[in-house]
């Protein structure tokens, strides 16, 4: 099957996108095949190569603002949360039959569970479960229950970052919960934890970002 094109974008000004061209990159980047095949609701994610690696691209309904805005939010969670987090690295769009499609690639987290994955497959597979699959995917909720949600309201109460927290949506990763999305951030409580940060720089860049994603908020608000 042949996917669309896939137009990328740099992520430094909050204003503008700029687009990337191939010269740019050691390979042009390349979707491979959906990530879940098994389930249309999930076609939004793709599998792709992207400067040398195997990498997600998830599109979703928030066009061109909305995946930025999930860009700096991840990148912020990663940048605090590095063993807890997907690592976002470029915006890109893809054109379908004349509708553009906005997204977020990401790193593939590796080492996930066998819990997990076949949590996950069974989960969005439409398909008759393979033997053993609830055993792994109580397995996985335990792990949930037990070690990511403590996480989840500790990353909460200190920086006003909150998690989504789906079974689906946390992985394990040796023995880490891993958080693939960001649900909302209060900026206030945020600000005040990276304002306590002993790192000079790092407080910096971390500021930048915030202000970033700050700005693309208020756009996408009074879209």
């Amino acid at each position: 099957m042949r996917f669309p094109r896939v137009s990328l974008h740099y992520r430094k000004a909050p204003e503008k996108l700029t687009r990337v061209s191939k010269s740019s990159f050691t390979a042009p980047p390349q979707i491979l095949r959906r990530a879940f095949s098994f389930n249309p609701e999930e076609s939004r994610i793709y599998l792709m190569r992207f400067r040398g690696k195997r990498r997600f691209i998830r599109f979703d309904g928030g066009g061109e603002q909305g995946a930025r805005s999930h860009f700096y939010a991840n990148l912020i969670f990663n940048a605090l949360y590095p063993k807890n987090s997907i690592r976002p690295v470029a915006v890109a769009s893809m054109d379908v039959k004349g509708k553009e499609y906005w997204g977020v690639i990401s790193n593939i987290v590796k080492g996930r569970s066998i819990d997990y994955k076949r949590y996950q497959r069974g989960f969005y597979s439409s398909k008759k479960p393979i033997a053993g699959d609830s055993k792994h995917a109580d397995a996985h909720k335990q792990f949930v229950a037990k070690v990511a949600v403590p996480v989840r309201y500790d990353i909460l109460d200190k920086t006003g970052i909150e998690l989504n927290d789906h079974f689906v949506n946390i992985a394990e990763a040796g023995g880490q919960p891993v958080f693939f999305e960001v649900h909302r951030i209060n900026f206030s409580k945020l600000k005040e934890f990276v304002g306590t940060l002993p790192n000079e720089k790092r407080r910096s860049a971390l500021f930048k970002l915030i202000a970033k994603l700050e700005f693309i908020d208020s756009i996408q608000a009074g879209l």
